[in-house]
């Protein structure tokens, strides 16, 4: 049986690791060749051995132009077309300080690095995608990866709605041309991936703190990479050709629960010491 994505060509920000590659593993597997981009280039190298020979690897850092217009130049010369382009990098704040900063403590120099990965990263992906595409006569799909707001984190919370509104003003553009491009998003929520090495406090146990956030998540359990890929290629295939501007929510529960917003702070039930 052909895969779902049979000689797709496929670009993924983000793809070193995490939902970037768990999403690179499952379009190979559905028949697509993939250009899987990062900064950690070691790291994107060796993934892509493993996958093989449908899978290539290109640096590209998401915040510089020049890097998307040579990923552009790459694909043109290799496969001539982009039929998908997943947008997975991302940063939460962690990154870039200890413990979550509220809207008062959080310094210019961090919003702005937060800002720029998080939001021009899906901007300079999308322009990139939609001049690639627009000309084609095959319906091209572009899958924002998102999150829902964390709270505390006053930087990260702008970012990634910022993804889901512009996510909807490509959709509308598209169709308003007549563009055969789809554009959505998919808002993953208590997903373990690399990000958690970066949001567990390390003064606490790993373990016992994994613990303590899923007592707030409905289903008991985190979500996995491989879970949120399998939503981001539905979104990426002709399964859903009438689907564009939505924002898909993976979160076990919790927007449907009576506390939707999922708590990064160890609870206070446990002793992590």
């Amino acid at each position: 049986m052909m895969g779902k994505l049979e000689n797709k060509i496929c670009l993924i920000t983000g793809a070193a690791q995490g939902i970037g590659l768990a999403t690179a593993q499952v379009f190979i597997e559905e028949g697509a060749r993939v250009l899987l981009t990062d900064i950690a280039d070691d790291i994107g190298k060796a993934a892509v051995q493993a996958l093989g020979n449908k899978a290539s690897y290109l640096h590209l850092d998401v915040t510089r132009p020049h890097d998307w217009d040579r990923a552009c130049e790459w694909i043109q010369k290799k496969w001539g077309r982009l039929d998908i382009l997943v947008n997975a990098a991302g940063v939460t704040g962690h990154h870039f300080y200890q413990q979550n900063k509220n809207p008062e403590q959080t310094q210019l120099d961090t919003w702005e690095k937060i800002q720029t990965i998080n939001h021009e990263g899906v901007f300079f992906g999308c322009k990139l995608a939609i001049g690639l595409m627009k000309n084609q006569q095959t319906i091209g799909s572009i899958v924002n990866v998102a999150s829902r707001s964390l709270a505390p984190d006053g930087s990260f919370s702008i970012a990634l709605p910022s993804v889901r509104n512009h996510t909807k003003s490509v959709a509308h553009h598209c169709a308003q041309k007549g563009y055969p491009i789809r554009c959505n998003s998919v808002h993953p929520v208590g997903v373990y991936s690399s990000l958690w090495e970066q949001l567990i406090d390390k003064s606490v146990d790993p373990q016992k703190y994994i613990e303590s956030v899923k007592e707030n998540i409905p289903i008991k359990r985190l979500g996995t990479a491989s879970e949120i890929a399998q939503a981001i290629l539905f979104l990426a295939s002709d399964d859903c050709l009438f689907m564009t501007g939505s924002d898909l929510v993976i979160d076990g529960g919790l927007l449907a629960s009576s506390s939707p917003q999922l708590q990064l702070q160890p609870s206070a039930k446990l002793n992590l010491a």
